[in-house]
């Protein structure tokens, strides 16, 4: 008797006992019943959808979850081509993979096989996994298919690939973008410029007698200080700007559209936030801390990202032996520039 999950019984692909039974029959007739009961509890009671699928592609039983899955009146899964389960765009495929599968069935777990692509009573499509058992019964060859929706197992991946990415990207301490990120924004920042003949500003900036701060608190308490300036840095930056920790107690902050003269401005402002800020906590007892700053911009001084990343970096080292805690723009050709001291090694600032 068909039912509401398919043609085969109340239970599936179980026959119905024959009414004229008596006695042992009768027991016997009992026995297949409960097995159906049985058969279709557990049926139902998956957690996936699943369908059994006859030579021809048809589907002669859907549980409860297929029908809801994809979206079915109870019962009107039984009788449908398997095919119509797909996007229209991939039925024919679906059909010779089908053929493929019926000339060399074999078990084919979860998982193991591609994700397919399947299509909902309203036509809105969703991603699945599905399995397959080929089976026997009574002459028939049969196949158990079990379909499992994968929206969210695949939403879950996207969230954690987006989020190792986003970490590729940003300064474990600090959360700032790192030094990839820098190397990339100034290539991205300075194409948009010549192509707009706009400028570009590079501050590099530096924290003063860092050295002293670990030595004197512990590395824990300079790591503190590196994140709090990190914090105090991403308040001070318009939309668009980039800053970056290029390294150690050292940092660089790209600002599109500054001139030299607006971003020792900017550089400005960045010092007197440092003054206003409170430093000291009870676990970090700093009383402050200053910053040097070097500045350079496109095109005052070079045409290159690199050139203009060595100016500031030369204005920062000047700033640094007129006395720290102050800000200094580039006033050399870059081409004289690359001619001054190169970039400090030993890490006393």
């Amino acid at each position: 008797m068909p039912n509401a999950h398919g043609q085969f019984g109340r239970a599936g692909p179980v026959d119905e006992p024959h009414s004229g039974n008596t006695g042992g029959g009768t027991t016997e007739a009992a026995g297949i019943a409960a097995d159906a009961e049985l058969f279709h509890a557990m049926f139902d009671a998956a957690p996936d959808a699943l369908f059994v699928v006859d030579g021809n592609g048809i589907i002669r039983f859907a549980n409860a979850v297929a029908h809801t899955m994809f979206q079915h009146p109870a019962g009107k899964l039984a009788g449908q081509a398997v095919d119509a389960l797909v996007p229209a765009a991939s039925r024919s495929a679906h059909a010779q993979h089908r053929a493929q599968f019926d000339a060399a069935p074999a078990t084919r777990p979860m998982g193991s096989g591609k994700e397919l692509q399947a299509v909902r009573a309203d036509g809105s499509e969703f991603p699945v996994e599905v399995s397959l058992s080929p089976v026997s019964w009574r002459g028939r060859r049969l196949v158990i298919a079990a379909v499992r929706d994968i929206t969210q197992r695949l939403r879950t991946e996207q969230l954690l690939r987006d989020s190792l990415q986003e970490q590729a990207l940003r300064d474990p301490l600090t959360g700032l973008f790192n030094r990839r990120v820098l190397e990339e924004a100034l290539q991205l920042e300075f194409a948009r410029a010549r192509r707009k003949s706009s400028a570009v500003a590079i501050i590099m900036a530096d924290i003063d007698h860092f050295k002293q701060v670990n030595d004197r608190f512990g590395h824990r308490c300079g790591d503190q200080v590196l994140r709090r300036l990190a914090g105090l840095l991403q308040v001070q930056m318009r939309s668009g700007d980039v800053v970056c920790r290029y390294g150690g107690e050292e940092f660089t902050l790209i600002l599109p559209g500054c001139t030299a003269e607006a971003a020792a401005e900017r550089a400005g402002q960045i010092r007197a936030a440092l003054v206003q800020t409170d430093w000291k906590t009870t676990d970090c007892p700093v009383d402050g801390i200053t910053l040097s700053f070097g500045i350079a911009a496109y095109p005052q001084h070079g045409g290159a990202p690199e050139a203009i990343l060595l100016a500031a970096d030369t204005a920062l080292l000047r700033a640094k032996a007129a006395g720290r805690d102050r800000v200094e723009t580039v006033a050399a050709a870059p081409a004289q520039q690359a001619a001054e001291p190169a970039r400090r090694s030993n890490g006393s600032h």
